[in-house]
């Protein structure tokens, strides 16, 4: 029988230490994401006022786009914190 190389056994812990963190933070953001469900079923498509300063900005730059690319730059730091 063969001993294992400590450096290796410390490397093969630490690895699996991280894994389980990123595991864990993943189901909690799922979980926080799932809260948000009920109420993002409600929402309608549209939550701009029609002559909101996001909304003209989303009418006017880069109109070609067919998204407003304005307001989902703007909401995509919030959706993604969630």
């Amino acid at each position: 029988m063969t001993q294992s190389d400590p450096q290796e056994l410390l490397a093969h812990l630490w690895r699996r230490a991280m894994t389980q963190n990123i595991v864990e933070r993943t189901t909690s953001k799922a979980k926080r994401g799932a809260d948000l469900r009920d109420w993002a079923l409600e929402v309608t498509q549209n939550l701009l006022d029609a002559e909101s300063s996001l909304a003209l900005d989303d009418r006017d730059f880069v109109p070609e786009y067919a998204i407003g690319m304005v307001s989902t730059t703007a909401v995509f730091p919030v959706m993604a914190a969630i």
